[in-house]
């Protein structure tokens, strides 16, 4: 046993076992249910957060792809294609490169939920451009970056 101070949608996301159960390389909605039944926990709600980020992902492909600043940028819009491409063939599930390039990278912002900490995790450089970027990298996508990165939203400040 060991104490998890962890958002538990955020605990499993470390795993990928743990959501893509029947090992078909794509994480589904059912796959989440099943999870989330599974575990009977108050808190525990993967189908609502595989609904979220698949829907984030996809909208931000599409802005990314209408965006002006990348018209000009071959390898930013071969990737936005090719994970529209891989969301589309994916039938509503998340494929695990799209979930590697796209998902997590930004895990590691997720774990202090207090905002005074953030100031130890970029003091001890446990959260840094470079590792942010290691983490996509190992994704094999085209871009230099995920999307919901390069995505620019006034409204949002993203």
């Amino acid at each position: 046993q060991f104490l998890n101070c962890v958002p538990d949608e955020v605990f499993w996301m470390y795993n990928w076992s743990w959501l893509d159960l029947n090992s078909d390389g794509s994480w589904s909605a059912a796959e989440a249910e099943a999870v989330t039944k599974k575990l009977n926990r108050a808190q525990l709600y993967l189908t609502s957060t595989h609904a979220r980020m698949l829907a984030a992902i996809h909208d931000s492909a599409e802005v990314v792809l209408t965006m002006g600043r990348y018209a000009h940028n071959p390898s930013v819009l071969q990737h936005a294609r090719t994970v529209v491409t891989l969301l589309d063939e994916a039938n509503g599930s998340i494929p695990q490169k799209v979930f590697l390039g796209e998902v997590r990278p930004f895990l590691d912002m997720c774990l202090l939920m207090d905002e005074r900490l953030c100031g130890n995790l970029m003091w001890r450089r446990s959260f840094n451009r470079s590792y942010f970027l290691s983490l996509y990298g190992r994704s094999g996508f085209p871009g230099q970056a995920p999307l919901l990165y390069l995505e620019t939203k006034p409204f949002s400040g993203g």
